[in-house]
């Protein structure tokens, strides 16, 4: 191949790789449209956030605790925080898009993730006053 063959190909090569990799994020950004959570927004709230905050913020009284227990509460702390980031994807059910279309609704998610990572640096500290402060506002 000549050099000039070569200057024509590589810019159409360079072209058609683009291109390729743009047709394929376009069809990842189209999947991520169409995913939704195989359960409603209110069974992933009873499932993972109501069952992880209570014991959290319970912690908050209690003075005494085993390093499993502190464990325990860094698992719970975790399963929260992911809570607060699966809420944002739509549930089963229409009224679920409309939900987390709303940006209070996103608002309140990401601040729930961020109480819960407050959390999770608390029980790795094992600071009880921290557990207690977690879920406070930012």
């Amino acid at each position: 191949m000549n050099s000039i063959s070569r200057a024509v190909h590589k810019p159409v090569l360079t072209l058609v790789a683009l291109l390729f990799l743009l047709g394929g994020c376009i069809q990842q950004a189209s999947q991520q449209e169409e995913f939704r959570l195989p359960i409603s927004i209110n069974e992933a709230m009873a499932s993972l956030i109501n069952h992880s905050a209570d014991p959290i913020w319970v912690a908050a009284w209690k003075n005494s605790r085993s390093d499993e227990d502190w464990r325990e509460l860094e698992h719970l702390a975790r399963q929260l925080q992911v809570g607060g980031a699966l809420i944002t994807i739509p549930g089963t059910g229409p009224v679920y898009t409309m939900w987390t279309g709303r940006t209070e609704w996103v608002e309140y998610a990401e601040e729930l993730s961020a109480a819960a990572g407050r959390a999770v640096n608390a029980a790795r500290s094992k600071d009880v006053e921290l557990i207690a402060r977690a879920g406070e506002l930012s």
